[in-house]
């Protein structure tokens, strides 16, 4: 702690202050401080020496001890009403660690960890700077939007350690070609920009030209060996900076690619016009690629039941197939709901189909994870149960049979069907007995048949 003087000068100073700022007793307290902070620091003491007693006031600034810049935090109390201070109390705590811990993160959010250089987001930071402020001066910017040309076959043939080691290489190269006062970053992957303050067309056009020239000089790798890259640029030019001019540099290096490799594209008008071309093409091909794929879902759903259909179960069967050929073992389970065709007769096609509905939904909510079912027409179902073996499979499909003998949905159609039962099929994949899944398909459903002579509501 110290005490300050309503003058500013230091009566006393602790050794934990001491510690701090040296033996400054007798000096005046902003005199402790790098000439550019005095005037702030004065202020600042004039304001606690000013307001009301008691009352106190934080302050944050650095001082200078040998060649090292140490962040200081300062909390003065006005005290000078006390007859035992006297004084403007000053405590002050050394936060430098706090200080560069801080500076360290900011200046890890704004650069790129690969190349070093700026990122995307410091990059926009700057832009929306000029956007806002400018420099005062009324002239234009630049902005240069690069990718590298079939930079992936890079990476595809010598390996990711190479695309980057020519990722910092190609870095490197353009911030030694820039102006100090250019800023060039990397965007993300193989994208680079490049803002240009105080540029017009041409100039602008004249950097980037020189950055795809060093660009495509070889790059010897640490092994020797060398690889060589080129890269297409978009250019933006206007006296508004911001994050649009970013968009219209991206729109120009799209442009430029889509002329061929190793070229640079100024934006105007037309290409904004293409864009909009461009993106209006693909939204229609992905309201297609939408429209298509509920044609595919619609002709593979059963509309009764919202189940997949039978075209479905067969696309499944040939995939099946493909499993058996692994070693995988398979199961599938024929479910038939017994005396449908007299329930329909007594209680009307709309109860039957209420009933369809029903039984799917309970047999689908009972199948564990990766178990399929399908509807495979009028009151049958069939179940896939990949990886399930012949025991496994009989006790699930007891186990849906009960489920849904347990609805006591009525039936009374037919004698000894009080209500809604299921009969269920069984066989499991035998590479020694069946050639294909065509072979388990005729196991079951004859499983099945055999299951309603036994009497319904079995399994078998």
């Amino acid at each position: 702690m110290a005490v300050v003087s309503g003058e500013g000068l230091v009566r006393y100073a602790s050794p934990a202050a001491r510690r701090i700022f040296g033996d400054p007793a007798g000096q005046q307290f902003d005199g402790l401080f790098p000439a550019d902070q005095r005037a702030l620091v004065r202020a600042w003491l004039a304001d606690v020496a000013g307001g009301e007693a008691d009352r106190t006031v934080y302050f944050e600034t650095s001082i200078t001890s040998g060649r090292r810049e140490r962040r200081v935090e300062l909390r003065a109390t006005n005290l000078l009403g006390d007859p035992a201070v006297a004084g403007i109390a000053v405590h002050a705590a050394e936060v430098t660690e706090r200080w560069e811990l801080a500076a360290a993160l900011s200046e890890r959010a704004f650069r790129d960890p690969l190349t070093n250089l700026p990122n995307r987001a410091l990059l926009l930071d700057r832009l929306e700077q000029l956007r806002v402020g400018g420099d005062g001066s009324g002239a234009g910017f630049g902005l240069i939007f690069l990718d590298l040309d079939l930079f992936k076959a890079v990476n595809d043939r010598f390996g990711h350690h190479v695309g980057d080691e020519v990722l910092r290489a190609v870095g490197g190269r353009m911030l030694h070609e820039v102006r100090p006062e250019m800023t060039v970053a990397r965007l993300g992957g193989d994208e680079f920009g490049v803002l240009v303050p105080n540029a017009g067309d041409e100039e602008a056009l004249v950097v980037a030209e020189r950055l795809l020239q060093v660009i495509g000089e070889p790059v010897t790798l640490a092994s020797g060996e060398q690889v060589s890259v080129t890269a297409c640029a978009g250019v933006a030019t206007g006296r508004s900076a911001g994050a649009g001019m970013l968009r219209k540099a991206d729109m120009a290096m799209y442009t430029a690619k889509a002329s061929g490799r190793n070229r640079v594209v100024a934006y105007d008008g037309s290409i904004q016009r293409q864009e909009r071309q461009r993106v209006a093409r693909l939204q229609q091909l992905d309201e297609l690629r939408r429209e298509n794929a509920d044609l595919a879902r619609q002709v593979r759903t059963d509309p009764m039941t919202r189940m997949p259909n039978y075209l479905s179960y067969e696309e499944r069967l040939d995939e099946l197939d493909g499993e058996a050929r692994e070693g995988t073992a398979y199961s599938l389970l024929f479910c038939d709901i017994d005396n449908f065709g007299a329930y329909n007769k007594a209680w009307g096609e709309r109860a039957g189909d209420e009933t369809l509905q029903t039984v799917a939904r309970t047999l689908d909510q009972r199948l564990r994870k990766g178990d399929a079912i399908y509807r495979r027409g009028g009151e049958e179902f069939v179940i896939v149960l990949p990886s399930t073996d012949a025991t496994a499979a009989a006790q699930l499909a007891e186990r849906l049979r009960r489920s849904v003998e347990e609805l006591r949905r009525p039936h009374d159609a037919a004698p000894g069907t009080p209500f809604v039962t299921l009969s269920i099929g069984v066989a499991t994949f035998d590479p020694g007995r069946h050639a294909g899944a065509r072979d388990v398909e005729d196991d079951a459903d004859r499983a099945m048949v055999e299951a309603k002579k036994a009497g319904r509501n079995t399994v078998a």
